[in-house]
């Protein structure tokens, strides 16, 4: 894991990003020898305003995709194994 993460720093593929809220990681190898990932949404759930939603913003965000021409699809996977 540390040489994965050394070499993707210096290729500029990841970097360190310093926030005051933050939400720890840990990878568990799994018993197909594969990594899974954990996150600890603790921190973060304590500033989240209970009871509320976005899902007005649904619509809105529906009729701003309407006349969209192009679209990207980032591919996660290499940033987590």
């Amino acid at each position: 894991m540390q040489k994965y993460l050394l070499k993707n720093l210096t290729l500029n593929r990841i970097y360190k990003l310093i926030n005051l809220i933050n939400a720890s990681m840990l990878f568990v190898l799994k018993s197909d020898n594969n990594l899974k990932l954990y996150i600890n949404y603790y921190n973060l759930n304590v500033i989240i305003i209970k009871n509320k939603c976005s899902l007005s913003l649904i619509k809105k965000t529906l009729n701003r995709l309407i006349n969209v021409v192009y679209f990207t699809k980032l591919n996660l996977k290499n940033a987590y194994y």
